[in-house]
């Protein structure tokens, strides 16, 4: 859904109800679209402030976090790619081309994510080392605690699969 779509939702609103203030707590969605009218109304009198502040940064958490499990996928079929290379799958090149597709597109949205990025490597390491863990059976002591990759590795690293992906 688009925020027209999401406009226009608000505008199907009973003008009665637009009129009434929406608790977060009672509808978050109708809320926050009705956030969204005040904001572009100019009615900064009937914003509610701090909740308006913390869902803002709440969505930027969300960003980051997507970024983190994007990147943690990648990182996990790589581990299974390079230590297991008899049990690889055409589904973990998939899956690499796919996430690494997906971190692409977060990382175009500007630079904030960006700079953000050496520590959400690191989790998303953590996290793709354990569900590779997890997967493979393999000892903890098989894969390394820290990422054995470089971000252009990570990235670009060609993964040779016998069929076109």
């Amino acid at each position: 859904m688009t925020l027209a779509d999401d406009r226009r939702a608000a505008k199907t609103l009973k003008s009665d109800e637009t009129e009434r203030l929406v608790a977060y707590e009672d509808d978050p969605y109708t809320w926050a679209l009705q956030q969204a009218e005040f904001l572009l109304k100019g009615r900064l009198d009937l914003i509610d402030a701090a909740k308006l502040a913390d869902e803002i940064a709440a969505l930027a958490h969300d960003l980051a976090d997507k970024l983190r499990s994007d990147l943690s996928r990648v990182l996990q079929h790589l581990l299974k790619w390079d230590h297991q290379p008899q049990m690889r799958t055409r589904s973990w090149a998939l899956s690499i081309e796919e996430h690494r597709r997906r971190v692409t597109q977060h990382l175009a949205g500007g630079s904030g994510l960006r700079s953000i990025l050496p520590g959400l490597l690191a989790e998303a390491y953590v996290d793709g080392r354990r569900h590779a863990l997890d997967e493979t059976g393999l000892p903890r002591a098989a894969l390394p605690t820290t990422c054995p990759y470089t971000w252009d590795e990570i990235m670009s690293r060609p993964i040779d699969w016998p069929e076109p992906l």
